[in-house]
């Protein structure tokens, strides 16, 4: 599954994906009938190497106590939070090359639940 049309495929395939050109976004269920939106994007750098970066919306900036929300997620197994015009999302980037199902499903997964993590125990609710 090392190209991007490939991972489009599979992600049509396989979930409920709305398919753009570069991006994939995707409505996970996670925990107590919730889900959870996660994006992935086609990263192309200058130097030809191409990845997909995984986002998964949390919230707004201003709804967290930075300090706190980083030192929650610092023990998650993949995954960073990371600011993006105002908003917290939780991200992960693999490279494309070689990529296999499991490689994807799993980051997509774990990302997922852990957006999902951090919004129901710092807001309280559901932001996506």
């Amino acid at each position: 599954m090392a190209i991007w049309k490939a991972v489009k495929e599979y992600m049509k395939r396989n979930f409920n994906a709305e398919i753009e050109e570069k991006f994939i976004t995707v409505d996970l269920p996670t925990s107590h009938k919730r889900s959870q939106q996660v994006i992935l994007a086609l990263i192309e750098e200058e130097n030809g190497e191409r990845w997909i970066q995984f986002l998964s919306p949390i919230g707004a900036n201003y709804q967290f106590e930075i300090d706190k929300i980083l030192n929650y997620a610092g023990v998650f197994t993949c995954g960073g939070v990371v600011s993006l015009n105002g908003r917290l999302y939780l991200k992960h980037s693999t490279p494309i090359d070689d990529l296999s199902e499991d490689e994807l499903v799993k980051p997509l997964t774990k990302l997922a639940y852990y957006a999902d993590e951090l919004e129901m125990k710092f807001i309280g609710g559901d932001e996506h």
